[in-house]
């Protein structure tokens, strides 16, 4: 790919996740959650709106940022296999795009880099949002897909 053809791919990702915290915004309310609760094993997220509205879905690790260095999830032998896979599709990237980043275990990158990867990555699956968790000075992240508004208590 071109840098023209990058920068396009990268805007066009960063436009459509905008869309989506837009769409999310408005369907529930939601622009930050007020806690979330994640078990990576089984793919699960839960969120919990500042309103107190509970949603659920599926979330898939890519990777973790941790003092600058960008560390792939299917890179992180410390992680579960069911884990580590979730971000295996990223590897084709490397050579559409020609960017040795989306095959290297680790490397150097900034809070907007990663960020971008999170938005492309979203994307890519057409998820709901990328999203940022912060756990143990580790900045996780991973796209979440299928959310949707959890039942009432005793319904």
């Amino acid at each position: 790919m071109t840098d023209d053809e990058l920068d396009a791919l990268f805007a066009d990702a960063a436009e459509y996740c905008e869309a989506q915290r837009q769409r999310l915004v408005a369907t529930w309310g939601v622009d930050d959650a007020g806690r979330w609760d994640a078990d990576l094993a089984s793919g699960d997220i839960r969120f919990v709106t500042a309103a107190g509205l509970g949603l659920r879905g599926s979330v898939a690790l890519l990777g973790t940022l941790k003092d600058g260095i960008w560390k792939w999830g299917w890179a992180n032998e410390s992680l579960p296999e069911a884990v580590r896979s979730g971000s295996c599709f990223m590897q084709e990237l490397a050579e559409r795009t020609g960017l040795s980043i989306f095959a290297e275990v680790a490397w150097r990158c900034t809070d907007e880099q990663a960020q971008g990867i999170a938005e492309l990555a979203c994307f890519a699956v057409e998820g709901d949002c990328p999203y940022r968790m912060h756990s143990r000075g580790v900045d996780i992240y991973c796209v979440v897909v299928s959310l949707a508004e959890e039942p009432a208590e005793g319904t």
